[in-house]
Order: C-alpha cells, then structure tokens, then sequence
C-alpha cells in the first residue's frame, strides 16, 4: 500500500496526470478493501470458531446455512449462492470439514434445536422441529441419532 501511496504522489504533483492518479487512487481504495474483508473475515473466524475452514467459499457457504436454518436448501441452490459447482461444493466441504453440505446443515439444525429446548424445556418439540425447519417425526429419528436420546428426554434433562 505504501507503494500504491508513493505513485499517487508523484502523479498528483508537478507531473500531474489526472488518469493514472485515478487509476492508482482507485487500486488503493481497492487494495484498503480487500484488506478490511480479509481482517473481518479473521475477526469473525476467530469469534465463531470457523479459521479451520481452509476456503472461504465454504466459509461463506457455512454462514449461509446458519442464517437460512429454516429453509430447505437443496446443495444446487447453496452452491449456486456461493458460486461454485453442486459437485465442486461438496468437494470442498469434504477437505474441510469432512462431511458433504447436507450433513452440516442438519448437524447444525440439531444442534441449534438442542440449544434452544435447554434454554426452554417447556417448547414443544413440534415447535424446535419448525423453528429449524424439520418435519417433527424425522427431526425426531435424527436427534436420536446425534444425542442418543429423544428431544424430549434430552429437554427433561435427561442427556446420552
């Protein structure tokens, strides 16, 4: 960026050239960008816990997941908001995190719901299903899966 500062400099006086000074100036402001992205991009991986993602793409496909938890995406759909290939996605998300984009979105609908009947035992399971956007009776079968007991069991206290 100094660099990029030094150029703008020695356009902007005596030998002022209105066109490479705006070029220039435009590529640091560019440069000033990409540096607070990759800044917050590490603010936020440390926060959540997600710097082990070793590509952004599943990165910004992970946040997604967690912000449309009550939509049921389909891998076509996340890797078309990400910009990537259904088959390249999952690739992708096998290097980093060792499951494909399906598994994670329901591992984390089931973590979100468990979070949310231990802050409110008296929910009804109907309830944390929808608010995850899961039919009950399956949400059920995969909750016994992952915690080893029945959502309300596991919202009585009672953990596997």
């Amino acid at each position: 960026m100094y660099d990029l500062l030094q150029r703008i400099w020695g356009h902007s006086g005596p030998n002022y050239d209105p066109w490479v000074t705006a070029e220039l100036l435009f590529s640091f402001c560019l440069e000033i960008k990409k540096q607070l992205a990759a800044d917050n991009e590490r603010a936020n991986a440390a926060v959540t816990g997600v710097d082990r993602y070793p590509h952004s793409v599943v990165y910004r496909a992970t946040r997604f997941l967690q912000d449309h938890l009550q939509r049921n995406l389909t891998v076509t759909e996340l890797a078309a908001h990400v910009g990537y290939s259904p088959k390249q996605l999952t690739r992708l998300f096998r290097e980093s995190l060792g499951t494909t984009p399906l598994q994670y979105m329901q591992r984390i609908r089931l973590q979100t719901a468990a979070s949310l009947l231990e802050q409110q035992p008296s929910m009804a399971i109907r309830q944390a299903a929808a608010h995850v956007g899961m039919e009950p009776v399956y949400f059920t079968r995969l909750f016994r899966r992952l915690f080893g007991v029945t959502p309300s069991d596991f919202a009585n206290g009672k953990k596997g």
